[in-house]
């Protein structure tokens, strides 16, 4: 499914409510929720093309929570 059909009908309150929520429930503020998303992508996009390197990088970092 993609993220544009399960914005379909949301008004932006909803929407605001849900982000808030998921702020709430991982215990972050945006900033740190904005900085941990990129440092994460950061690895991702490196892991893509070099598929040797950052191999448990993210994984490690989202079971830590």
């Amino acid at each position: 499914m993609l993220v544009s059909d399960m914005v379909v009908g949301l008004n932006m309150c909803t929407i605001a409510t849900m982000w808030n929520n998921h702020l709430k429930e991982n215990k972050l503020g945006y900033w740190n929720h904005w900085w941990r998303a990129m440092k994460l992508s950061g690895a991702l996009f490196i892991h893509a093309f070099l598929p040797d390197v950052l191999t448990d990088y993210a994984s490690k970092e989202l079971s830590d929570d």
